[in-house]
């Protein structure tokens, strides 16, 4: 049986993990909230120039999210074959 942390467990270790995934989605959410606070009040225009804020934001969240997923990846790849290492090491 597999176990499974809570929520409030996972999302501080997640923050301190990789912050900045946390700053793009928060930005991705301020632009949208504002491109939808803009449409609400009939500013189509400003509503437009919102929603291509909220893509380039998101699409920066997205790069974020791969390279540092690369970077974890190979720190903990490095980080196993320094343990491998050690283990063969010792008598």
């Amino acid at each position: 049986m597999e176990h499974h942390a809570p929520p409030s467990e996972i999302i501080p270790h997640k923050r301190k993990r990789n912050p900045w995934v946390l700053v793009g989605s928060a930005a991705t959410a301020g632009v949208l909230l504002g491109g939808l606070v803009a449409f609400k009040n009939g500013n189509s225009a400003l509503a437009q120039h919102f929603m291509r804020a909220r893509v380039v934001t998101q699409g920066i969240t997205v790069a974020i999210m791969i390279a540092s997923g690369g970077y974890l990846a190979v720190d903990a790849a490095q980080q196993r074959a320094a343990l491998a290492a050690a283990a063969r090491e010792q008598p």
